[in-house]
């Protein structure tokens, strides 16, 4: 383990209600962890890690420097610009831990100290017009069912929920389950659900459908849904069929468009020497 000289910030990627992707901060107000080791993972296995854990602990394992930064300043990958191929093709593991029990936030910061420190990361924000997707509502009319009431129960971490033994746990509100063939939301808004698209389409989502309320979402897509006419460039193979089930289940369509992203774009980084 070595000493940081500098300050972190880990923001969880996963995390809702997480400091707003790119946030300004200057280097001295920066927290620092108390110790921490980088090491490059030349035998590199299948499966990663990226956790804050109790006691102000972070443990990565196996992830991409990429990863690393979007997960320190709260981004999708689409949203860093910049940098040489070893930033995706490397893999790093990180053990390092705060002097004390500290909020996933705070640990965020410390990460990116540990980035400007040990990988000599220096970036800059810009806004750029990029390619994006506006959700609308399609012409068969919208399909996905209001939430009912009592489908779902606001997370308090200070609180969780024990369900009674032998019955079903309540899901939480809001995007619960979403993956390359499925979709599992309760009591969102149609902002929420462009915002949960996102993650499978690398791009940003901007709701124009204009409908208000809450709905439930289940949805389901497999390879075998060819996407009718959606401009799907640029995105996972596996994302396509998306476009398709959104409209025949949920009466929802993405249509290619561009618009204004923020941006991280790294000016300088180096390969870290290991602990």
């Amino acid at each position: 383990m070595r000493n940081s000289a500098r300050s972190v910030a880990l923001v969880l990627l996963s995390a809702i209600g997480s400091t707003s992707g790119i946030d300004a901060q200057t280097p001295d107000t920066h927290p620092t962890f108390e110790v921490a080791a980088v090491k490059r993972d030349v035998d590199v296995v299948p499966g990663n890690t990226f956790a804050g854990r109790p006691g102000g602990t972070l443990t990565v394992v196996n992830n991409p420097l990429t990863n690393v930064i979007d997960n320190a300043y709260g981004i999708r990958r689409y949203q860093l610009i910049g940098g040489p191929e070893w930033i995706d093709s490397d893999r790093y593991n990180i053990q390092a831990k705060a002097s004390g029990d500290v909020p996933r936030g705070e640990l965020m910061l410390m990460l990116r100290s540990l980035l400007e420190d040990r990988f000599k990361l220096r970036i800059h924000r810009e806004t750029r017009e990029l390619p994006i997707y506006v959700m609308t509502t399609a012409k068969g009319g919208l399909k996905v069912l209001p939430a009912r009431e009592g489908s779902c129960v606001a997370f308090d971490p200070k609180n969780p929920p024990r369900p009674l033994r032998g019955q079903p746990r309540t899901p939480f509100c809001g995007n619960n389950l979403i993956t390359q063939n499925t979709w599992n939301a309760t009591s969102v808004g149609m902002p929420e659900a462009a915002a949960a698209l996102v993650g499978v389409l690398g791009r940003n989502v901007v709701d124009k459908t204009g409908v208000p309320g809450k709905f439930d979402i289940h949805l389901q897509w497999t390879p075998d849904q060819a996407p009718t006419g959606a401009d799907s460039s640029g995105i996972d193979a596996s994302a396509v069929f998306l476009f398709t089930a959104l409209d025949e289940q949920l009466g929802l369509k993405l249509e290619s468009s561009r618009g204004p992203v923020d941006v991280l774009v790294i000016d300088h980084v180096e390969r870290p020497t290991d602990d």
